[in-house]
């Protein structure tokens, strides 16, 4: 009886796993909401103030949505697919690499309030949002290098090559 009770508590638990992997995978949070857990990760790697990341982190969220809700509007485009979209190739290294350069920004310029950082976010970082909405990669394909040594980049383009990557 022992035995068997056991094989049902890790099927249970299996099937419990399962579907939080499953929710997660299917059940993206809003473009904005991932942008900004990226940002608080990446600040916190990088300076230890937690309630300094907590603003950088709210501010890149707060116009992240914005952006995409204006665009979502103008082209009549759903949430979720902005929101996917974001996560795969070129985009998801795109928006790393506009995290990066937020957080340099954030940094190098000791920011405190958000102001400033909104003004960043609204010039450097609307087109990579705008990319995102309409799926163009053209501006993309110089960003997803960076930070990448040139090994790593002559393997990307091999992936491409026998066509392992997007």
């Amino acid at each position: 009886y022992h035995f068997t009770r056991r094989k049902v508590m890790k099927k249970q638990l299996f099937f419990l796993l399962f579907l939080l992997t499953v929710s997660t995978v299917q059940g993206f949070a809003d473009v904005w909401v991932h942008w900004g857990e990226v940002a608080l990760e990446e600040c916190k790697k990088k300076i230890k103030n937690v309630p300094r990341c907590e603003l950088f982190a709210e501010t890149i969220e707060e116009e992240f949505e914005n952006l995409a809700l204006q665009l979502t509007k103008a082209l009549n485009k759903d949430i979720d697919v902005i929101t996917e979209t974001s996560l795969k190739s070129p985009y998801k290294q795109g928006g790393e690499s506009e995290i990066r350069r937020a957080l340099k920004f954030f940094i190098d310029n000791k920011v405190k309030t958000q102001p400033p950082l909104k003004k960043y976010i609204i010039e450097k970082s609307a087109q990579w949002i705008m990319n995102v909405a309409v799926e163009n990669t053209s501006n993309m394909e110089a960003s997803q290098f960076e930070g990448m040594s040139m090994e790593e980049i002559q393997e990307s383009f091999a992936k491409k090559r026998r066509g392992d990557e997007l």
